[in-house]
């Protein structure tokens, strides 16, 4: 007896991942370690193997799920191959759930899929389960002759090709036709190992044999083939289909008791492979319920550590935001005390402003008063020495022509004391004018170094630097006596530099910086120019400034 019916299961059994080892009965990975799987082509195969898993345990439900999900990665993934096997096995569930218009729908977008991207096995494999599916034997002949003829020429089909053809010589009402067909799978069979194929085919062809009544034929391909295949394989399952079948066999020949045997045989080979079967499927739904079991556990701890996830994502935004406090009222305190030093240095700057004004105002009074009084006073003492007995004419000549020379420079000095005549000389003369008023009046000897070019400044700019080399020089009459001054000025890179070094008996800065008054009058008078006023003595080894103040004025912040 031919079993169309188990040739057709074992049929949709080969149906796996072409490239993947994807058996019938996989061992099925937990849910975590799939979770766990980083690499979606690998996480596609074994949702794919426990879709599998279900549809063997027919939880169609959870198998259609899965198979979905699978189908739907492995797009991602343009994988089409999976996509393709996907297809197959949801038809395969709707044709045993009877929902026959759906499950064709499902075949031909297979077979869609399969044509549009050349997947030759998935397209033969397809195109037998249509042909499974169909009501009409011509159509299903035609359908699993293109089969046939495509996998024939797929690479790697060997095992789909060799059940094509025992499943087309099933359908084959000739004999002869049918026989070599099987033939032609037992020899594929043989040579790859495929023994559950073998022993179908030789089950079948023993079956063709016994419609032809080729008794011994039938008995050699059931007794001396595919009886000791399925005993060697263990597969009680086709074993007890065997037995039958060979039953059917001593039968017809009349043997009777044989017949009787064999059927003994068949019945103790089906109760054995029902128990196994049985126990597959509890072991199957064994390690599904464990995996569900273990999903849940894992959603479980997905939640509690998601909680923990949000607290601490809580603290974090907590302590950003105490970090940005932080931040923030460290920056305004900064700004509040740059705001109060800018206040400081502005009262700073109006003070020696008005200081400067004051002293200028001095200055100018002092210069008018010198100037009023030198003139008539000295006319006083040239009459006063006219008048008196002086015996040598030349010396009191002498007298008259010095003290006329010390009312012109008392009168020169007035000037440069006066803001007015001041704005009228350049920075130069300025200069000069104070190295000849303390080379004459001091024993200093005063070395004087000036740019070719008038520096370019404003007159404040020159006021103030007149005043602190002034200073400087003054200091240097009262400790450096009869030593040697030196005095650069140059203009660089929007800069006037002074720079001064003398040969004095130097001091401390530490201790004169917070009491000499003029000291400080020199660094004042850089700050108000925003320039910058730097010293450096020490005891026995004489005095250097260096000034530097920007030659146009800086705009008041």
């Amino acid at each position: 007896m031919k079993n169309n019916e188990r040739l057709f299961r074992f049929l949709l059994a080969i149906l796996i991942l072409a490239g993947v080892s994807c058996e019938r009965h996989p061992q099925s990975k937990s849910i975590d370690e799939l979770t766990a799987i980083k690499n979606d082509s690998l996480k596609t195969q074994e949702i794919y193997k426990i879709a599998l898993m279900q549809f063997e345990v027919f939880n169609y439900k959870e198998a259609i799920v899965l198979f979905d999900s699978a189908m739907n990665l492995a797009r991602k993934q343009n994988n089409y191959i999976v996509v393709a096997n996907c297809l197959n096995e949801l038809g395969l569930i709707e044709g045993d759930l009877n929902n026959m218009e759906r499950s064709r729908n499902y075949l031909y977008t297979a077979l869609e899929i399969a044509k549009k991207y050349t997947l030759e096995i998935q397209r033969g494999v397809t195109l037998g389960n249509l042909a499974n599916l169909s009501s009409n034997p011509d159509t299903a002949m035609k359908l699993k002759l293109n089969a046939v003829d495509i996998l024939k020429n797929a690479k790697g089909a060997k095992k789909e090709y060799c059940s094509a053809l025992a499943n087309l010589a099933n359908s084959l009402a000739n004999k002869e036709e049918a026989i070599a067909l099987y033939y032609e799978s037992i020899g594929i069979a043989e040579k790859s190992n495929f023994y559950e194929i073998l022993i179908g085919a030789y089950n079948n062809l023993g079956c063709t044999y016994l419609e032809m009544n080729n008794l011994t034929q039938a008995e050699s391909c059931l007794r001396d083939h595919a009886i000791p295949l399925a005993l060697k394989t263990k597969n009680t399952d086709w074993l007890s289909t065997v037995y039958e079948s060979c039953a059917e066999v001593l039968e017809k020949k009349g043997d009777y008791r044989q017949a009787y045997v064999y059927q003994k045989k068949a019945l103790a080979s089906r109760m054995e492979a029902s128990q196994k079967q049985a126990a597959h499927q509890l072991r199957l739904l064994n390690e599904l319920l464990m995996a569900r079991n273990r999903e849940v556990e894992i959603r479980e701890k997905t939640f509690e550590i998601q909680v923990q996830q949000d607290q601490l994502n809580r603290v974090y935004i907590w302590l950003v935001i105490l970090a940005l406090s932080v931040i923030v009222i460290t920056v305004t305190a900064l700004l509040l005390i740059q705001r109060k030093n800018l206040k400081l240095r502005k009262r700073e700057v109006e003070i020696a402003k008005r200081i400067n004004e004051i002293e200028e105002k001095d200055q100018e009074r002092i210069s008018m008063q010198l100037h009023d009084a030198i003139r008539p006073l000295s006319a006083v003492f040239i009459q006063q020495i006219g008048k008196m007995n002086i015996p040598d004419h030349k010396m009191k000549a002498d007298i008259v022509s010095k003290l006329s020379e010390a009312t012109q420079e008392v009168r020169q000095l007035s000037h440069r004391l006066n803001p007015v005549m001041r704005q009228q000389m350049t920075f130069k003369e300025l200069t000069r004018s104070l190295r000849k008023d303390f080379q004459g009046s001091t024993g200093l000897t005063i070395k004087l170094a000036l740019p070719e070019k008038e520096p370019r400044m404003p007159k404040d700019t020159a006021n103030q630097l007149y005043f602190m080399i002034q200073e400087m020089l003054m200091n240097a009459d009262k400790h450096v006596k009869n030593g040697t001054v030196e005095i650069s000025i140059s203009e660089e890179l929007g800069n006037i530099y002074v720079f001064y070094a003398d040969d004095g008996a130097g001091f401390d800065p530490a201790l004169v910086k917070l009491s000499g008054l003029g000291l400080m009058h020199i660094f004042e008078r850089a700050k108000l120019l925003h320039g910058k006023a730097v010293l450096d003595s020490a005891p026995g080894k004489g005095t250097r400034w260096v000034i530097s103040v920007p030659a146009e004025i800086k705009s008041k912040s």
